[in-house]
């Protein structure tokens, strides 16, 4: 009987490429540009294994595309994400509706891969989940909107159903702390932990399809493939270790952060009298290791590098072709992910020709947008203390925040290049790495070592000519 029950459930949970269809949410704007690298990435390859991938935007001119009543701008991007399943629901018998954005590469048959761990026929919202909190305590969860998130067929249909209470949210939310007179109270049967919610950011359609689907009772899992970070390809891909390759193989993964964790501000929690009553805040994205499916091409929140993560696109299609990759996270203050093969050849990293010229660190000085150049030889502390000059400002809190930016933006003119490392056996029997960052001079870090350790001549060149072999090609003037 146990045989028999577990092969009614793999035939339950069997899921083709087909049965998953997706909507691109762009803006007549951008569209132009945004949209023909995906076409190219993995849009058309889609439609041409019978895929519904369908472009939601606010006009059209293409018959795979359909233009909803909502605003052109970033003001457009919630309502076209209430709108996306409706769309797609008229278009598309399928067990999936997931709903991606224009710079969001998919593979589909990572996420089709992903999405067959759930039971299609149950309420599923899925996607790279953070957890909303007020005063330490969880309120809902809500998967960022980069990357985006999947619905199975009951919950698309129970979205098409209350996408009036959706579009209520998206008006009350988005209205300014102590500004708004919108009603705050909810309808009886939608009542819930996360009413009163105000946002920072009046657009963040993310936050508020969470609220909504945590108001639907609609359970919220993940990461399932779904990545907010960006994923670095130029850097290389080598064979994943045995944990990496463990971590890719399983689906139903969860890696939520905890409140304690790295924090973003969402806005606030108010009464009925528009009186505050908790700030809210937001984990980040999941941290784990695992089989990477629909990838956000730009940093989590934004930022100065969105331009650059674009860019990488056709380096990842490749990439993606013919290998099953798993993508490991990058720490603080870069929060990317790296690649590694699991099956597949190798990928070399993408080496310079030359020194890079030097990007903008762009801040903003009473109501004034000002920069300072960071070059890929840079100290970035040396360049925070300058923004904060420029800013007034000495404070450890803005050199901080400083030299994190200057640091993410040095490592992408390097092209995210992975350390060179060789590990040495010390004459009393321990071991030490001796590392080779992007921009040093394999020679000099030698050297140095040779000196710090007492190495022998022989061990010396040996070592020298390993790390000058796997070294960048182009170093620092010291």
């Amino acid at each position: 009987m146990k045989r028999l029950l577990l092969a009614a459930a793999a035939i339950t949970n069997a899921l083709d490429v087909q049965d998953v269809a997706y909507a691109v949410i762009t803006s007549s704007p951008v569209a132009k540009d945004r949209l023909p690298p995906l076409e190219d990435a993995w849009i058309t390859p889609a439609r041409a294994r019978g895929i519904t991938v369908l472009v939601v935007s606010d006009a059209c001119d293409d018959r795979n595309c359909v233009a909803v009543a909502c605003e052109a701008s970033q003001a457009g991007v919630p309502c076209k994400s209430g709108r996306a399943f409706v769309e797609l629901r008229k278009r598309a018998s399928a067990k999936w509706f997931a709903r991606v954005m224009d710079d969001t590469f998919v593979d589909v048959d990572a996420l089709t891969w992903h999405l067959a761990a759930y039971d299609s026929t149950k309420p599923y919202y899925v996607g790279d989940m953070a957890i909303a909190y007020a005063d330490q305590e969880e309120r809902f969860r809500f998967a960022w909107g980069g990357a985006g998130w999947a619905l199975s067929e009951p919950a698309a249909e129970l979205t098409e159903k209350h996408l009036d209470f959706y579009f209520y949210l998206v008006e009350t939310t988005g209205c300014p702390a102590q500004t708004c007179n919108a009603n705050m109270s909810w309808p009886a049967h939608h009542n819930h932990d996360g009413r009163g919610l105000r946002l920072n950011n009046a657009y963040a359609d993310d936050v508020v399809f969470g609220l909504f689907m945590s108001a639907l009772n609609i359970e919220a899992v993940g990461p399932a493939g779904f990545q907010q970070t960006p994923l670095d390809i130029l850097g290389g891909a080598p064979p994943c270790s045995s944990t990496e390759m463990e971590a890719a193989r399983v689906r139903k993964t969860t890696c939520v952060s905890g409140a304690t964790g790295r924090v973003h501000a969402l806005g606030g929690f108010f009464d009925d009298n528009l009186a505050q009553t908790a700030r809210a805040v937001a984990t980040s994205s999941c941290r784990g290791a695992q089989r990477p499916a629909a990838i956000h091409l730009g940093e989590e929140t934004g930022g100065p590098l969105n331009k650059l993560w674009r860019a990488q696109l056709p380096h990842l299609t490749e990439a993606f072709r013919g290998r099953v990759l798993a993508s490991v996270p990058r720490g603080s203050p870069f929060h990317y992910g790296r690649l590694c093969v699991v099956e597949g050849a190798p990928i070399p990293p993408t080496e310079l020709d030359g020194m890079p010229a030097p990007l903008p660190l762009p801040f903003e000085s009473g109501g004034v947008e000002d920069s300072v150049r960071v070059g890929a030889c840079d100290d970035p502390d040396h360049v925070a203390r300058r923004a904060c000059g420029a800013l007034g400002r000495d404070d450890d809190a803005c050199v901080d925040q400083m030299r994190a930016m200057a640091m993410r933006l040095r490592d992408a003119l390097w092209n995210h290049r992975r350390p060179a490392s060789a590990e040495v056996t010390l004459g009393d029997g321990s071991t030490t790495t001796v590392v080779v960052e992007a921009g040093e001079d394999p020679s000099a870090v030698v050297a140095a070592a040779c000196s710090e350790y007492d190495l022998s001549g022989n061990d010396c060149a040996v070592l020298k000519d390993w790390l000058a072999a796997r070294g960048p090609p182009i170093v620092c003037d010291v």
